[in-house]
């Protein structure tokens, strides 16, 4: 119970965990979160595929959530009914959301933040390199909105779902073992 677990890539927690040398895979229960580069991930089930001590490949199912934070009131987000994350070299490179994929981010042209896209989904691509995301591709009949940074609707500025957990995130071997 209690589970939490800490490398310099890679920080998790949920209440239970499980690890089966079968598939090298390793299964998180209960209110699993991931925190990877800059990114929070969620869903109701996480697994982690491993082979010879690396990642391969990260599967998140049912109300799969990516989120990360652009400053402190804004919040880049990916939301869909199940993604799947494929590794190189224990690095991130692509992302597959299937299922009512919704995506929030802000689009910025040297550090200033010029528009905020919404858009929904049945499927999407994110490839990504450095830790950042280098592009998005929307699958079947997307509907997207540009909106200027400051005529976001309220409403519309967190995806259904959004729950920010960075408090809970391990940032050194030490928070393993405090309360």
């Amino acid at each position: 119970h209690q589970v939490r677990f800490y490398k310099t890539d890679l920080q998790g927690k949920c209440d239970s965990l499980a690890w089966t040398s079968i598939d090298s895979t390793m299964r998180l229960y209960n209110d699993p979160v991931l925190w990877s580069g800059g990114n929070q991930l969620t869903a109701e089930k996480v697994s982690i595929i491993t082979h010879h001590g690396e990642i391969l490949r990260l599967n998140m199912d049912n109300n799969a959530f990516i989120v990360s934070e652009e400053d402190s009131t804004r919040y880049n987000q990916i939301k869909g009914k199940n993604m799947t994350g494929y590794f190189i070299n224990n690095d991130l490179r692509k992302i597959l959301v299937e299922g009512n994929g919704q995506t929030l981010y802000y689009v910025k042209d040297n550090d200033v933040i010029m528009g905020v896209n919404r858009a929904d989904c049945s499927s999407l691509m994110i490839r990504i390199a450095d830790e950042e995301v280098q592009s998005v591709t929307f699958y079947n009949h997307p509907d997207a909105s540009l909106y200027p940074p400051l005529d976001l609707p309220p409403k519309e500025a967190l995806l259904k779902d959004f729950r920010w957990r960075a408090t809970e995130q391990p940032l050194s071997v030490k928070d393993l073992f405090l309360k």
